[in-house]
Parts: C-alpha cells; structure tokens; sequence
C-alpha cells in the first residue's frame, strides 16, 4: 500500500494538490501559501453510516480541516485566498467555495486513483480494495470491479453510471513532498458536517463534461496536452500547421527574381490544426554555416587573371582588348619562366605525368605553394528535435493525444496529385515558444517555417504494455524532428541593442 499522488489543481489562483492512500481510501489536500510552502487544509474520515440499510458495517466518507488556525479564527485557506486573490470573504463564505466547488473535484481526483489498478500491487489486491471501497467505506466514484456498480458522488450510496465527469488533473511535481509547517498532521481539528454544505448535490450527467473541461475549444483544430491548462499566465510550445506554398522562379511582373527567398512567410499559405505542448527541459538551437579549405597557386592565379580578362574582353567584344589580354598573359607566363626552381619544378611535374608518379617532390624537394585559405561556401539549414510524454489521465484526454499524433502524421506526410502521377509537397509547421501565454518569448529563439522530417512514436516509454479500460496506453513518447526550410541570414536580425527578443 502507497500513498498516490492524485494531482495538481489550481482554483482561483490558489495552487492546491492532493494525495490518496490506497490502503484507506482517504485523500489529504495541500495548498501553497504565500510563502510558496505547501501546506496541508484538509482531509477525509470516516463515520458509521447510521442509515445503513444492508446490514454491512457500513461507513460514510467526510471531509474535514486540518488547518491549526481554524480554531483560533484565523484558517488559512481563508487568509491565503484573500491574499491571493485580493478579496475579504468570510469563513463561511470560503466554506461555502471550498465545500460545494472543490471538494467534488477532488473526490473524482481520488476516484481516478482508486480506480486504477495500476496503483496497486497486483489485480487481486486492486479487485478486494476496491470492492471495499464500494461495499464498505462509500467512496465516491469508486467502481465495483465485479459487480460494475458506482458510489454516487455524494458518498450516500451506488448507482450504475458515471457518478461525475472525469476532470483531468495536472501532474505532480517530484520536487517535493508536502509536508505540514511541523511536518504533522492536526490531530485535534474539528470535523465539520457537510451535510449542509452538500444538499442540492447531484450527480452530473455526462454531458456537462465542459464544465470539467473547460479549456476544450470546439474546433479540433486547436489541441492541447494537458487537456486543462491552468488558468494562470503559463509558457508552452505551440506548432501550426500550414500547407506549402511553393516558392517561385518568377515576380508578380513575371520576372526572373534573384533572391527567391527574400520572405519565408511567403511559404505559409493556409492554416490547418494547431497544437499546444509543454515546455520540456531540453529546449536547444545550433547554428553553423559552411567553410572550407581551398588552394590557389601561383600558376593558377596567373591562369585565372588571364581567363577573367579574356573573358570580359569577349563579351565586349573588343578585339583590340582581346589581343591586349593574350599579351599580358604571355608576358606574365614568360616573367615567371625565368625563376630557375620554377623551371625545373615544371620539367619534374610533365616528366611525372608521364609516368605517373609523383616525380616533383622526389627530385626536387619541393611543392608548390598552395596559397590553402579557408573561404565561406554557403550556410546551413537548421534542425530541431523535440521529445515530449504524453499520459493520458481521463478517456478526453486519451483522445486528445490520439488526435496530437494524428496531426503530425497526417501533415507530414507527402500527398498524391489527383492525377496520382505526380506527390506534392508535405505541409509545413511554424513554431513558436509562447511566453506568459500570449507572446514569443523573449529569451528563447525564434523558427523560420520548417518542415517535419522525422516523428517517432513509443507506445510503451515504461517498459510494459498497459492500457486503461477503452484500450488507450498509459503513456506515450513522441520524438518529433524539424528542420528549417530556409536558411538564417544576418538581415533577419534587428539591432542588438534595441531588441526585444533573441531573435533567430
């Protein structure tokens, strides 16, 4: 048996997570104070059901504060979302927020930990826990893994349904466990009785699944992992995809163009599906360009001196520069004739030719100086690799991620002409990292339009195969690789001083 940690939430700007232990079926909650501590508010008990009608000892599961301060009328929940939130609500007001608004939440928290056998040591053991869970203790959402029935949301008894939505929750950070400021739990804090707080309660139907989830857009062309994004300024990677749009050889004047890449967003034609991801820890860039080693000897140059001007005399069509050229040349072969290494360099080099071995350095000692420079040859295109997890933790969730993959499989992917005789181009992405959740970050690079050149799927990043009931993995790794369409240019940099990003 292990104590679960069920998830992160974040209610009104107040961040609060909670744990589960599988052994009890109790659930504790935690918030963080504005000393970024956390600390845990509450947790749950048990009572003998006085209404029992089975006649099984039967007990009802109840929420109560653990927080020192309640008693002496200064809670901390309550002082900590005023703070947070800049209001002045009453404890009973805080009560009433607290009570109704979040406790179902977590209670389906816990239901989603309880529920999975994966948190237990072995499938006998997940089958009698939570068969007690049912039969027992009344936890809410927990389902009877023989019989199929559900604890109604209430905790007063089953029913065969779905007792309230999934809610997804956000992952647990492993930085730290939480811990009280005395690293205790109160054990003389007051229960308080929601029986009042509860009434009017109902079970939600399945179809008010929005208000579980209300970071869900209608269009699927908008997708997001995790599928509830807190409702506070967050930093993420967002990847469009656009069709291509073939770059021209031609102006709109029907003109050869000399630069045809003067505009990367040129490139991007028609928006398609949007998805939003996690920032990871392993965000990169590299940039190079080509150099490399060449030799011009003395020879040559003299060669190329001559063929340059003879060259543009021909294209002028100047006779008389023509001549003038072929002189000059001569002239320059005959200056150089004169230096006696040169000469016998010259006879070890034919004599060598003709009998096909390196005769120049054996009889003379010497090569010729190469006059070897490193000169720029062109830039590099850039390349970019992404690894991210994705675990689903509700049924929406699950197919949220199904549609991620999607996406980048279906976009990436060549497209036949309807002719089918001719594959047109794959569409293309544009990448951006959004800072504070509405703009491009200012400390992170910035992407020209790329095309996804590799996307790998690991349907089992854990090691084993499992699935939850309906046949989704329990996590996936997605291994994405872009490179850019075009190269970076110095132009495509604003002044240093002045700007107010990192640019490319």
């Amino acid at each position: 048996m292990a104590t679960v940690g069920a998830g992160s939430r974040n209610w009104d700007k107040l961040i609060t997570k909670s744990e589960v232990d599988n052994a009890t079926g109790n659930t504790r909650v935690y918030i963080k104070n504005v000393l970024n501590d956390w600390v845990q508010i509450a947790e749950t008990y048990f009572v003998d059901d006085p209404n029992d009608p089975s006649g099984i000892p039967r007990k009802i599961n109840k929420w109560k504060y653990t927080d020192n301060l309640v008693s002496q009328g200064l809670p901390l929940l309550t002082n900590t979302y005023n703070k947070v939130n800049g209001k002045n609500l009453s404890q009973s007001e805080i009560n009433s927020l607290f009570f109704k608004n979040e406790i179902p939440k977590y209670n389906n928290d816990r239901a989603a930990v309880l529920n999975n056998n994966n948190n237990y040591a072995n499938a006998n053991e997940a089958e009698d826990q939570r068969s007690r869970f049912v039969l027992n203790t009344l936890v809410p959402g927990v389902k009877d893994p023989v019989g199929g029935s559900t604890v109604n949301s209430a905790g007063t008894g089953t029913i065969v349904g779905t007792p309230f939505p999934p809610a997804p929750i956000l992952p647990l950070s492993s930085a730290s466990r939480p811990t009280n400021p005395n690293g205790t739990v109160n054990a003389n804090a007051q229960p308080i009785d929601l029986s009042a707080q509860t009434e009017g309660l109902t079970d939600l139907p399945a179809a008010k699944r929005e208000d579980a989830i209300p970071s869900i857009v209608a269009s699927k062309k908008y997708l997001q992992y995790p599928i509830e994004i807190p409702p506070l300024p967050y930093d993420f990677i967002k990847i469009t995809a656009f069709e291509y749009k073939a770059s021209s050889l031609y102006d709109q004047q029907g003109k050869l163009q000399h630069n045809i890449l003067t505009n990367p967003t040129s490139r991007l034609s028609n928006t398609l599906e949007t998805v939003v991801l996690p920032m990871q820890p392993n965000f990169s860039e590299s940039n190079s360009v080509d150099w490399g080693g060449d030799m011009l000897n003395l020879i040559q140059a003299t060669a190329a001196q001559g063929a340059m001007g003879l060259m543009g005399a021909i294209s002028n069509a100047n006779l008389k520069e023509i001549l003038n050229v072929a002189g000059r040349s001569l002239s320059a072969a005959q200056q150089m004739l004169k230096d006696s290494s040169l000469k016998e360099y010259a006879a070890a080099y034919f004599a060598g030719q003709a009998v096909g071995a390196n005769i120049t350095s054996r009889a003379t000692g010497k090569v010729i100086n190469p006059n070897l420079e490193l000169l720029f040859s062109g830039p590099r295109l850039r390349t970019f690799n992404f690894n991210f997890n994705l675990t689903p933790r509700t049924e929406e969730e699950s197919k949220e991620i199904r549609r991620i993959i999607k996406v980048f499989k279906k976009n990436m992917a060549s497209q036949r002409s309807s002719s089918r005789l001719f594959l047109e181009t794959p569409n293309i992405f544009k990448l951006e990292y959004i800072y504070s959740g509405n703009q491009q970050h200012p400390y992170l690079n910035k992407f020209k339009p790329c095309a996804l050149t590799s996307f790998n799927v690991n349907y089992t990043p854990d090691g084993s195969y499992m699935t939850y009931q309906g046949g989704s993995l329990t996590s996936y790794d997605i291994q994405l690789s872009f490179a850019e369409i075009e190269p970076i240019y110095q132009d495509d940099f604003t002044d240093i001083d002045t700007s107010e990003d990192m640019g490319f």
